[in-house]
């Protein structure tokens, strides 16, 4: 008798652990389904990932500007120190990865003639 009840102690156990993880993986799918309508929210402002993606490109082509003004005037520069020639190395690496994303970001008649894909 002590075994049975233990047995039944045990299946409800088991019981109420099944319900409690079904019930997380409910929570989980709501809020998935959630995020999915809602592409992101910051501070409480709601926008899409589109949104995000010219709020991006709008800054990669800003930054894109800044570094090669950066650069044209780091390499007029007629005896740079050492630390300067690092900063025109560093900005130059920095200005490849700003073209690099803002390819990814942007389609061909959105870039600075430049960085136009020759056709």
């Amino acid at each position: 008798d002590d075994r049975f009840q233990q047995l039944m102690e045990s299946f409800e156990c088991i019981l109420k652990l099944e319900n409690t993880i079904a019930s997380k993986y409910k929570e989980q799918k709501e809020m998935e389904e959630e995020f999915m309508t809602i592409d992101l929210k910051l501070k409480g402002i709601e926008i899409d990932f589109e949104t995000a993606d010219n709020i991006i490109k709008a800054s990669m082509l800003n930054q894109y500007h800044d570094i090669k003004e950066e650069i044209e005037s780091q390499k007029s520069v007629e005896s740079p120190q050492e630390y300067q020639k690092e900063d025109l190395k560093y900005n130059e690496k920095f200005l490849d990865a700003c073209i690099t994303v803002l390819k990814h970001y942007t389609v061909d008649d959105e870039r600075p003639e430049e960085l136009k894909d020759e056709t």
